[in-house]
């Protein structure tokens, strides 16, 4: 998660909050079937089995990495898009939805393995328990690719004009939009 958190920063200002969360959302999707099936693509070089350890702890690095980003890029990109009166709800709502979530695996475990004989358990039920963390992460990559990217981004690259029509957007209002926009150009200090 360190490693994320630490990539996260550089990797917003470089290419957008929207991009890193992208880059987050396809880390989990591959650290989550990689942790699940890690001798897939090792195999080619040999490692099956307990030789694929390696890359099964490879794939579980990615994951870390993954969240550390997402915990740093998700309540960044909410509180850039989010209107001043909502936002610190939208941020407790995202807090939520990571408690909810956590707890959400606990039940998905409990369906993979209730009625399971205990050998299927450590032949293959450990793996859809690892892979199934490739459904929210595929939602991550679908809607991270549909959403805008943040106006403090946009100002920050200099694409005033998108940054402009995004919050005109967001706050319905041009005279609100220009508003908005003078306080980011104001408040941009790297």
């Amino acid at each position: 998660c360190v490693i994320g958190a630490v990539l996260a920063g550089p990797i917003s200002t470089r290419i957008g909050r929207k991009w890193g969360l992208l880059i987050a959302g396809i880390l989990f999707f591959v650290s989550s079937v990689g942790a699940g099936y890690p001798e897939f693509f090792w195999s080619l070089f040999g490692a099956a089995h307990e030789k694929a350890l390696p890359a099964f702890i490879l794939y579980r690095i990615m994951g870390g990495t993954a969240i550390g980003m997402a915990s740093m890029l998700a309540p960044m990109y909410i509180g850039e898009m989010a209107p001043t009166n909502i936002r610190g709800m939208l941020l407790t709502f995202e807090q939520i939805a990571i408690v909810v979530g956590i707890n959400l695996v606990y039940f998905v475990n409990f369906w993979i393995q209730s009625g399971r004989t205990h050998e299927f358990l450590m032949s293959d039920g450990w793996r859809y328990m690892l892979a199934s963390a490739a459904i929210p992460a595929t939602l991550l990559i679908g809607f991270m690719l549909v959403v805008p990217e943040t106006p403090r981004f946009l100002v920050l690259k200099d694409r005033n004009t998108e940054a402009l029509a995004l919050l005109k957007r967001l706050f319905g209002s041009e005279e609100v939009a220009k508003k908005t926009h003078a306080e980011i150009k104001e408040t941009l200090v790297e």
